[in-house]
């Protein structure tokens, strides 16, 4: 069991916590491995997926939820393609972004969700439904891993 209490006076220092997951991380593709740009909302379905909605959608309070992931590789992978940045804006109400960036040790996503409406009538419904469609199917979004290439011994053929 692991105590996270001591690092809890701390809170201006990152939370590290190192654990060994199994299972399936992506998908391979011949020599690629696709894997979800944010590992832990790439089985989450949609939120609104009714098509229409004849009560108010009440959110109890306005929130910011702010992700950021780091997923280091281990050397004999290497980051081929990440999806492009995104911003979806659901005027005066809501606001999301999303940028990944990769270096020669992994990649970093950043996720941004601004809520600020608390009521959204039945007349604005679809509005909301496309804009939580949009940012869902970002957040499915995959990087595309591929094998390093190896270094070979200096004067060999």
């Amino acid at each position: 069991m692991i105590s996270f209490s001591e690092y809890l006076n701390e809170y201006e220092q990152p939370l590290t916590v190192i654990y060994e997951v199994t299972g399936t991380l992506g998908t391979h593709t011949g020599k690629r491995l696709l894997v979800p740009a944010d590992l832990f909302l790439s089985n989450s379905t949609a939120t609104f997926s009714a098509e229409k909605r004849e009560q108010a959608v009440y959110f109890e309070y306005p929130r910011l939820l702010r992700d950021a992931l780091r997923l280091n590789l281990p050397t004999t992978m290497s980051v081929e393609a990440v999806p492009d940045a995104a911003r979806f804006d659901m005027p005066k109400e809501e606001v999301y972004s999303l940028s990944i960036v990769s270096d020669a040790k992994g990649f970093t996503a950043r996720r941004d969700h601004i809520q600020n409406e608390l009521l959204v009538m039945p007349k604005d419904y679809d509005m909301l439904r496309k804009y939580y469609s949009q940012f869902e199917a970002k957040d499915q979004e995959s990087v595309v891993l591929k094998a390093a290439p190896t270094a070979t011994a200096a004067g060999g053929n």
